[in-house]
């Protein structure tokens, strides 16, 4: 019996890790575009504009959560260690936000965006494999 995921596994995978990251981006993006709207505005982080971000802040900390689920389930069908992905993704933003520098902290905090195309081509290059070894 083959201990390998199946290929419908790793496209169920591949597909939670790609529906995850396009709400984690469209988040993270909300977030920022706010900030400069506020700024621009000229608005107080009280009243109306204050729960908004703080609305828009909990929307990007529940689609980090849910896109480090699914890379942790991606890189774990994959059989590296989840752990240090699920960590890294749900650090990184906290690390952002204690350095307080605007913009090396934003990106320090969309970084593990980009393990969505480095587990992403490495699940691809498997399914292919294995289509084709079929």
């Amino acid at each position: 019996m083959d201990s390998r995921p199946s290929i419908d596994e790793l496209l169920g995978a591949e597909s939670g890790m790609d529906n995850s990251f396009a709400i984690c981006a469209t988040a993270f993006l909300a977030k920022i575009g706010w900030a400069v709207v506020m700024h621009l505005m000229g608005s107080a982080a009280y009243g109306w504009p204050g729960s908004v971000d703080a609305a828009l802040l909990l929307g990007l900390l529940g689609a980090y959560i849910w896109f480090a689920i699914s890379v942790a389930r991606v890189a774990a069908r994959l059989g590296k260690r989840a752990l240090a992905y699920l960590a890294w993704i749900l650090g990184a933003p906290l690390l952002g936000s204690l350095l307080g520098v605007p913009f090396f902290s934003d990106a320090i905090s969309a970084s593990p965006l980009s393990l969505k195309w480095l587990l992403g081509s490495e699940i691809r290059a498997i399914i292919r494999a294995r289509t084709l070894a079929d």
